[in-house]
């Protein structure tokens, strides 16, 4: 669906659990940050901001440092009180 969107200019996407925890994010139609990768490997869209949303309070710190992990240039962590515009 987003791939036929003429023009996205963010997408907000979220990675509630860490890696290790890929069963229960499977379980609760959540997404890990290895999971969050592979979804992003089927869009079309280059050069959007992808930001990470929803992330456990409990597992924040290692979701983080995987999300960072993966390497990908334009994927950011939310952040509350910050205002975002496009």
């Amino acid at each position: 669906m987003i791939n036929r969107a003429p023009r996205i200019d963010a997408l907000f996407i979220e990675a509630s659990f860490p890696n290790s925890m890929r069963q229960l994010a499977e379980a609760s139609k959540h997404l890990t940050p290895e999971m969050l990768s592979a979804e992003l490997g089927k869009l079309s869209h280059n050069g959007l901001d992808i930001l990470a949303v929803h992330i456990k309070p409990a597992y924040r710190e290692t979701v983080v440092m995987e999300l960072t992990a993966l390497g990908i240039d334009n994927l950011s962590v939310m952040e509350t009180g910050r205002v975002y515009e496009w």
